[in-house]
């Protein structure tokens, strides 16, 4: 009876080593690190005749293989406003390392693609040096090939970005496309290929859901915008007529309207005043409001910001916005 039972100790023993000399294989694990061993040891215990009894199995051992895999984004999801002309626009990327150990990525970037209206013509590549997730002109660093490729740990994530000039001949509503590629520089190919030896610790690398490569596309939308002026003049002369006499008043307007798409931005309208014409003190207004001729925090001055000339700032406009009315008067001396 007890050489049964201990034939059947010993059974139980070599099968549960052989089932987990079964899975001391090949992991591939998304956030253990690369290189992480990883032991198992199972244990057995039994009473006999009052007697506690105890065994254990062998210890398998096996290391965590790198898997390579990463995720590219545009970080403007809804796309960027550009307007005809523009150079250097800046398209955002974000590269991040979602593998489980440290890789190397070759950046590419296209910008002759299908399908979109026009095509914004690339000026370079450039990296985030500085790490705030903004393009700063003079600090983020142009992306040399081969040369400084994004070094990524395990989590690690670098914002890209894509500097384009726009056509001069596009218009309102119209959309370019341009795309980043990104490659790992362990290698390309169908994913749950291994690449013996190539990761970290000299663990395998095996290639993620993306193959080792991946893209992302940044979609530029023109929004131009216009500003029309329109000046009308209304003469009053001392009789109550129109005639532009000598003693004559003459009051005129300007309208401010926008179209497109765009905005218009720090929109600074300038009229010099008429020759042989006297401004009139204190009869500039804009929308109705009056305005101080002096430079004194409100909108507009006279013969201050620019000599001889009404002076008017009007901020920020869009085609929605309402007309900007702007008058004011001279006298003819």
């Amino acid at each position: 009876m007890q050489a049964q039972r201990s034939s059947r100790l010993t059974m139980g023993i070599l099968l549960l080593s052989f089932t987990l000399s079964c899975v001391a294989g090949r992991v591939w694990a998304g956030g253990t690190p690369a290189g992480s061993d990883v032991t198992a040891q199972a244990s057995v215990s039994w009473n006999q005749q009052g007697v506690a009894q105890s065994a254990t199995s062998n210890i398998t051992t096996f290391t965590v293989d790198e898997v390579i895999d990463f995720a590219v984004v545009c970080q403007d999801a809804a796309g960027v406003e550009a307007f005809p002309g523009e150079t250097d626009r800046a398209l955002s990327f974000t590269l991040q390392n979602t593998g489980n150990g440290h890789e190397i990525f070759g950046l590419l970037a296209l910008d002759a693609l299908a399908g979109d209206d026009f095509d914004p013509t690339l000026v370079d590549i450039h990296l985030d040096t500085n790490g705030n997730g903004i393009w700063d002109p003079g600090a983020d660093d142009a992306y040399v090939q081969g040369g400084n490729d994004p070094d990524l740990p395990a989590d690690g994530a670098i914002s890209v970005f894509l500097l384009v000039d726009l056509p001069q001949d596009v218009v309102d509503g119209q959309e370019g496309t341009a795309k980043l590629v990104v490659t790992a520089a362990t290698g390309v190919g169908a994913p749950g290929t291994v690449v013996l030896g190539a990761g970290d610790d000299g663990t395998d690398a095996v290639l993620g859901s993306g193959g080792g490569t991946g893209d992302a596309t940044a979609l530029v939308r023109i929004a131009a915008v216009a500003l029309e002026l329109v000046k009308t003049a209304v003469v009053l002369d001392p009789d109550g007529g129109s005639d532009p006499r000598p003693g004559a008043l003459i009051t005129y307007t300007i309208i401010v309207t926008a179209t497109g798409g765009g905005t218009a931005r720090g929109v600074v309208v300038t009229d010099p005043l008429p020759a042989a014409t006297v401004f009139v003190p204190a009869s500039l207004r804009l929308n109705g409001a009056p305005l101080t001729d002096a430079a004194d925090g409100d909108a507009g001055d006279f013969d201050v910001t620019n000599p001889g000339t009404l002076t008017v700032h009007l901020g920020d406009i869009i085609a929605i916005s309402p007309r900007q009315e702007i008058a004011f008067q001279v006298s003819i001396p």
